[in-house]
């Protein structure tokens, strides 16, 4: 019996889950209202990733520009120079 009352409490909070997002978001976007984006063309890329960073939990850029970074993925913190050249492990908890 209990498990035919949480179900219905469940589907009675999921219709009016969607009802205010139905509401509160609407889908459509006029024509007009997406003209007013401006288009920026890009420039060419100052530095590029060697590869090894997998996943990023967190970054902190320091006043020298260089960024610590924490690798979640790798379980370590490295810092990237401002150049974005070198790349040195500062703590590596993976082992």
């Amino acid at each position: 019996m209990k498990s035919s009352q949480g179900r219905s409490k469940l589907s009675n909070s999921r219709a009016s889950l969607f009802a205010f997002i139905a509401v509160a978001f609407p889908v459509g976007i006029s024509a007009q209202q997406s003209a007013n984006i401006p288009i920026r063309k890009l420039s060419v890329a100052v530095a590029t990733d060697s590869g090894a960073i997998r996943a990023t939990s967190a970054i902190r850029v320091l006043p020298n520009g260089s960024v610590l970074h924490s690798d979640q993925a790798a379980h370590r913190i490295v810092l990237i120079d401002a150049e974005m050249k070198s790349v040195k492990l500062i703590a590596d908890a993976s082992a």
